[in-house]
């Protein structure tokens, strides 16, 4: 590929390409094992049934769009995502990200990723070798921007729909959250933003802190909850709710204090 060409993937048998495609420039280096595409910008379109099979790794300094994209991938590690993202920014469209075992997106170092409309998780649930360890796995100074999205079907090894922690950041609107271990989890001084997302059967509690959650800001207007709220009553330092609770968000009992 050169750069700024656009590659048109087509229906058939499906697309495989190298166990991981590289894209820009990993933090640690390039693997001498992974196929390093020499662009900064990867733009990918997906004919409707096509689906592609492997990993990507989205370093710094690049950036792109897929559309209509089917990535699915299996493993055995629950760390590794289906796309790990260093740069961008990076927008997903209409598209599904499926992993057995690991993680359907995993965002880190300054990671920046817009995805709308997509399918984000694993295969399976209940909770099986099939389910994805996590749907979003966020981390350093991540950026995440999910807008009429679903994650679900996670869970393996007690995982997340959405996990941050360090310094990350992700505004969720519109967004369906359901069978899934946890629903969005939080620790250290992230920030999240929940507007109008719906969140129902999950296996536990519908928001998850961490031990270090009490650094955590939390924004929540509009959201519904069916189940469980809080894990372990680890509420965030901040929890920012628009108007009169419960008026705006309709979910469990939260403490006066926090109102």
């Amino acid at each position: 590929m050169t750069e700024g060409q656009r590659l048109l993937v087509k229906s058939g048998d499906g697309h495989r390409f190298e166990e991981v495609l590289e894209v820009g420039e990993h933090p640690m280096g390039s693997h001498p094992a992974h196929k390093n595409l020499k662009i900064k910008t990867l733009n990918m379109e997906f004919v409707e049934g096509a689906r592609s099979w492997g990993r990507m790794i989205l370093g710094r300094w690049a950036s792109g769009h897929l559309k209509g994209a089917s990535l699915i991938y299996t493993t055995l590690n629950s760390f590794r995502g289906v796309i790990e993202c260093h740069g961008g920014p990076w927008r997903l469209d209409e598209s599904e990200v499926r992993s057995a075992g690991g993680m359907a997106i995993r965002v880190l170092t300054e990671g920046n990723v817009t995805a709308n409309k997509c399918g984000l998780g694993g295969f399976s649930w209940p909770i099986s070798v099939n389910s994805a360890s996590d749907a979003v796995y966020m981390q350093d100074d991540a950026r995440v921007r999910l807008t009429e999205c679903s994650l679900d079907r996670t869970g393996r090894l007690g995982g997340c729909a959405l996990y941050a922690q360090d310094r990350a950041r992700a505004v969720l609107v519109g967004c369906n959250i359901f069978q899934n271990d946890h629903g969005v989890g939080y620790n250290d001084l992230v920030t999240i933003k929940m507007y109008g997302c719906k969140m129902r059967g999950n296996r536990n509690e519908a928001f998850y802190g961490g031990i270090r959650s009490l650094r955590s800001k939390l924004v929540l207007v509009g959201n519904y909850v069916d189940g469980p709220t809080w894990f372990r009553g680890r509420l965030p330092e901040f929890l920012g709710l628009k108007g009169l609770y419960p008026g705006d968000n309709i979910m469990g009992p939260i403490p006066d204090s926090r109102r």
